[in-house]
């Protein structure tokens, strides 16, 4: 589900209550794709503009080595992805909800207004985002959304599982 048009998105956020799986998926997701996968978790003590901006660039650092450093705002993390060589690159972003409604929530928003299309963001939360941007990435079809229904186990899933 996850791996169906995942260039075309610029964000895919699944959405569901602890315990739903959503961090073993993404991490079983970002483990099968060929191209680099970031992971930052998210705190409520990232908060402020320029913490954030610390820890996404030092998680793509992780698999981007020749990223730019130095990002004092969105505009250089922008620039800094644009002129990297990378042709994909996923951010994993799990637990997005600790930041809802800061400055780092806001700074997330036009990171992914600005990033370049190589750029690929899946976001984990245990509530839909407040991003003002999500329903023109629905209307655009850039946005795929999983809830905790698209998580569960049918029963047949579950038979299959144990036989």
């Amino acid at each position: 589900m996850l791996s169906r048009g995942l260039w075309d998105r610029r964000l895919t956020v699944i959405a569901a209550p602890a315990g739903s799986g959503k961090t073993t998926l993404l991490s079983q997701f970002a483990a099968s794709i060929a191209a680099p996968a970031a992971w930052y978790r998210a705190e409520s003590s990232d908060a402020a503009e320029d913490v954030i901006l610390s820890y996404l660039q030092a998680s793509l650092r992780t698999v981007l080595p020749s990223l730019q450093r130095g990002w004092r705002s969105v505009e250089d993390a922008a620039l800094a992805l644009e002129q990297c060589p990378q042709r994909q690159v996923v951010l994993v972003i799990d637990d997005l909800h600790t930041i809802q409604g800061t400055p780092a929530e806001s700074t997330f928003e036009r990171l992914l207004a600005y990033s370049p299309p190589s750029l690929t963001i899946l976001a984990a939360s245990r509530c839909s985002p407040g991003l003002t941007s999500i329903p023109r990435l629905r209307l655009s079809g850039e946005l795929l959304e999983l809830g905790a229904e698209d998580l569960r186990f049918r029963t047949w899933e579950v038979e299959r599982l144990f036989s």
